[in-house]
């Protein structure tokens, strides 16, 4: 899918953080970005979800963000997908790119910045796509 207008794209986010997944929701509802919220995830529901771009926390309970990253980076389906990981640490950034993360953002964020880093990640993913 490629939207004309970023409003068009869908939004996967994954963070077991409950509040951080309601204040995402209203925020992107508020902007009228259509988004799915997840608190776990796989590699199978990135697939089924088939989101335009990924925000994925570092730490997903049991789960290391980071290794659900390098699994969706290394899958052909879903490999071209942007995806930023975001944490409260700032020592994860190197990790999230190592890992194949295409952004990072440190927590707690502006959505205003957010939104910025997302519409420019998916521009330059297409632009560097087509």
């Amino acid at each position: 899918m490629q939207p004309d207008n970023p409003r068009d794209l869908h939004i996967l986010v994954v963070d077991d953080d409950p509040v951080i997944l309601h204040y995402l929701k209203i925020m992107l509802a508020k902007k009228q970005y259509k988004a799915t919220f997840l608190s776990t995830t796989d590699k199978n529901v990135v697939t089924s979800v088939g989101p335009d771009i990924i925000l994925m926390d570092v730490w997903l309970g049991n789960e290391d963000g980071k290794e659900v990253c390098r699994s969706i980076k290394q899958n052909p389906a879903t490999s071209s997908i942007p995806l930023i990981m975001m944490s409260s640490s700032r020592d994860a950034a190197k990790k999230c790119i190592e890992a194949g993360a295409d952004d990072f953002i440190l927590k707690p964020f502006d959505i205003e910045t957010l939104l910025q880093q997302i519409t420019s990640l998916v521009l330059r993913s297409r632009v560097i796509g087509n």
